[in-house]
């Protein structure tokens, strides 16, 4: 992955997921104003959402942003609750979302 070449993201978000079990997962660099699309499997069960991020995980797309966390909120689609959607990056390992039905 490019963690590498660009440091450390500040945030995940477990974007959306779909009927296949796949979720889009956005991984940010917001102080770098660039956001990682990956697809991963959902490992998780009916109200809470899990993901693997790894050194081979792929990369759908790159956005470019401006700077800042708000910045990604301010993407037409990518709207939400930075309280409740982004999730503070502690490296290569599983992540989980709660999201109520």
């Amino acid at each position: 992955m490019l963690i590498s070449k660009y440091g450390d993201p500040s945030h995940v978000r477990i974007f959306k997921c779909d009927p296949n079990g796949r979720c889009e997962t956005h991984v940010i660099f917001g102080d770098k104003g660039m956001v990682f699309n990956l697809y991963l499997k959902d490992e998780g069960r009916s109200d809470t959402r899990i993901v693997t991020i790894s050194a081979s995980s792929n990369i759908l797309k790159i956005y470019f942003i401006d700077f800042g966390l708000h910045a990604y909120f301010d993407i037409p689609g990518f709207s939400g609750d930075p309280n409740s959607d982004l999730i503070p990056w502690e490296g290569l390992k599983q992540y989980s979302q709660y999201n109520p039905q």
